[in-house]
């Protein structure tokens, strides 16, 4: 349960301030500043929320396509700004890769930490022996092809 919570709190904190925007333009007869600045913020609490990344893939069945140069594995984390650009910067292409939730899996953290000097560094997409942190959404582009 806590770590649910965990999952969730930015976004339920970006909403909330949404929210919170959107009434007080309201009460201050702003409704277009209120409704256009709210719905950016509750666009943005769902970017951040665990919803916005496809299911969880298993790491065992993630890893076992990369390696067979199947689909690249891309490991992320709630609230990863970095996660969040490459999942819109992939678009619909995205769906076809494995996505792991670091967060979730002590095994993909060990994973994670391993290629990346110790750190816990989000997104790191492995595919074949291929690994790189933070990619440019071009080239995970080119291997969901």
């Amino acid at each position: 349960m806590t770590r649910m919570i965990g999952r969730w709190w930015p976004s339920v904190l970006v909403a909330l301030a949404g929210v919170v925007f959107l009434v007080g333009q309201l009460v201050a007869s702003n409704p277009l500043v209120g409704v256009a600045a709210g719905g950016l913020l509750l666009t943005y609490a769902w970017a951040l929320s665990p919803t916005f990344f496809p299911s969880s893939a298993d790491l065992g069945e993630a890893r076992r396509r990369a390696a067979q140069g199947e689909s690249p594995v891309i490991f992320w984390k709630p609230g990863c700004t970095y996660c969040i650009l490459l999942r819109l910067k992939l678009g619909v292409a995205g769906r076809r890769a494995s996505w792991v939730d670091s967060s979730l899996d002590e095994q993909a953290r060990v994973v994670v930490r391993s290629v990346n000097g110790g750190d816990h560094t989000t997104p790191t997409v492995i595919f074949g022996e291929q690994t790189r942190t933070n990619p440019d959404a071009a080239w995970v582009r080119s291997l969901l092809r």
